[in-house]
């Protein structure tokens, strides 16, 4: 039996098991790198690549929020004496904002506030701040 197999057959033969020997171990060591790759790429939309927002949208949101910053700072800070009197403040001037819940524009939010509670000894965390400002309700609800 063995008579009948050339070089030729042997070496594509081993050259087909170390491949898939190789492609096992690739997988088993890089797995949920790929399948993460897989699903992604199964549910990815091309439509989510579109922004939800012009250059123009943008910039005005932005503005609104370094003008929401310096009213923290300028207004907001020198009258509160505890950070429930200043989340108080914070809801009041955000109320109106309807763009609060947008990722992006959440982080800058958060970011500006920590900025100027920074030197405060009132202890509020990222992740206190996301949630309370998920928590505000609209002016118009």
């Amino acid at each position: 039996m063995l008579e009948n197999i050339s070089w030729l057959d042997f070496f594509l033969g081993l050259t087909g098991f170390l491949i898939l020997y190789y492609l096992g171990f690739i997988l088993w060591y890089y797995g949920k790198e790929v399948w993460g790759y897989l699903q992604f790429s199964k549910n990815s939309d091309v439509s989510s690549n579109e922004p939800k927002f012009t250059d123009e949208e943008y910039r005005f949101i932005f503005g609104e929020i370094h003008g929401f910053a310096e009213q923290i700072h300028l207004e907001i800070l020198p009258k509160v004496s505890n950070s429930q009197e200043f989340l108080t403040e914070i809801e009041k001037l955000l109320a109106g904002f309807k763009y609060r819940s947008e990722p992006i524009f959440q982080k800058a939010l958060v970011s500006h506030i920590l900025e100027s509670v920074a030197g405060k000894p009132w202890g509020i965390s990222e992740n206190a701040l996301i949630e309370f400002l998920a928590g505000i309700k609209n002016n118009t609800d």
